[in-house]
């Protein structure tokens, strides 16, 4: 033990000299990695699916403002029976701690990244003209409850690729060496991993929404329009 004390010290000790104004080395980053790599980044992520609520007290017209608020502004082709709307958060949160590398720069790396996500609510929305019972009643409300069900299934999908994911973003967004004020260098920090973090999670977004939308097509509604037809 004696020895290797003596030989970190002799290393420190022939380290060049460097000021505030002098650029980051090679030298300072590879200390800075192996820190970094030392100590490895505590993950933990957290999600709820929220509380289910129902609603039958609109009619048909609130029900198609709804769809186009929720929609982009996009306008319902066909006559809104019921829809499902599911408010979503997503929140991260990163403990980012500092050592000094030599006099006037640090390494900064995460110690701890925090996902909370999931539905804070979710409602199902029924015409009120709609009678309990019939034939199109229990078709929108299947037809909703599968919207719910695509929506659950894209979130549980979304943590699982994040839980499978986030270590090779956390190695490749690595740590960083600065001289620079300590809040600025945080901030870029956070900004480039909810970057890298934001786009992992548009490819299950862009998924889940391409499975919801294909409920909503013409085809489907004649298709489930001449179940009730039946009957």
């Amino acid at each position: 033990m004696k020895k290797l004390i003596v030989k970190l010290m002799a290393f420190i000790f022939f380290l060049p000299a460097v000021n505030a104004s002098a650029e980051v080395t090679p030298v300072m980053q590879r200390r800075c990695n192996e820190m970094f790599l030392s100590t490895p980044v505590n993950i933990e992520i957290n999600y709820d699916l929220g509380e289910l609520k129902y609603d039958n007290s609109k009619n048909y017209d609130e029900l198609a403002k709804l769809f186009s608020e929720h929609n982009n502004g996009n306008k319902a082709e066909n006559t809104v029976n019921g829809l499902t709307v599911q408010n979503g958060y997503f929140r991260l949160t990163m403990d980012i701690e500092n050592r000094t590398i030599v006099s006037g720069y640090k390494c900064y790396y995460p110690a701890k990244i925090t996902i909370d996500t999931g539905f804070n609510d979710s409602t199902i929305y029924l015409a009120k003209s709609l009678k309990s019972g019939t034939c199109r009643f229990e078709l929108t409300k299947r037809h909703e409850y599968t919207h719910l069900a695509l929506g659950k299934v894209g979130l549980m999908a979304q943590v699982q690729l994040l839980k499978t994911a986030l270590p090779a973003i956390i190695k490749k967004q690595g740590a960083t060496v600065s001289g620079e004020d300590k809040d600025k260098v945080e901030r870029e920090m956070f900004a480039s991993y909810n970057k890298a973090i934001g786009d992992l999670r548009q490819v299950m977004t862009n998924i889940t929404t391409s499975e919801q939308q294909k409920l909503d097509t013409k085809q489907n509604y004649i298709k489930e329009t001449a179940l009730c037809a039946k009957n």
